[in-house]
């Protein structure tokens, strides 16, 4: 779920990288072989576009705000942890 919400609040896509850390921590990615079985889940969900990994449909990104984001201040948080990960140096 935790992979879902950040790509739900990232607007312009992730990098491998920055997700990796998103599900990990800053100093300590989440490993790619534990990853690889969960991209390989959703794959039909994503799209790679310049390398970076995006929800594929507005609907995705609708059904996970419905399901998962239910007040604002859900979906502050979401925004918040992104921001706090994604603008520290990978």
């Amino acid at each position: 779920m935790r992979c879902v919400l950040a790509l739900w609040a990232s607007r312009s896509g992730l990098s491998e990288a920055e997700l990796l850390r998103l599900l990990g921590s800053p100093s300590l990615p989440l490993p790619q072989a534990i990853c690889t079985p969960l991209f390989l889940a959703i794959k039909s969900w994503l799209v790679v576009h310049s390398g970076r990994i995006l929800l594929a449909h507005l609907d995705l990104r609708d059904a996970v705000a419905d399901c998962y984001l239910r007040s604002d201040l859900e979906r502050k948080l979401v925004d918040e942890h992104l921001v706090s990960h994604v603008d520290s140096p990978i």
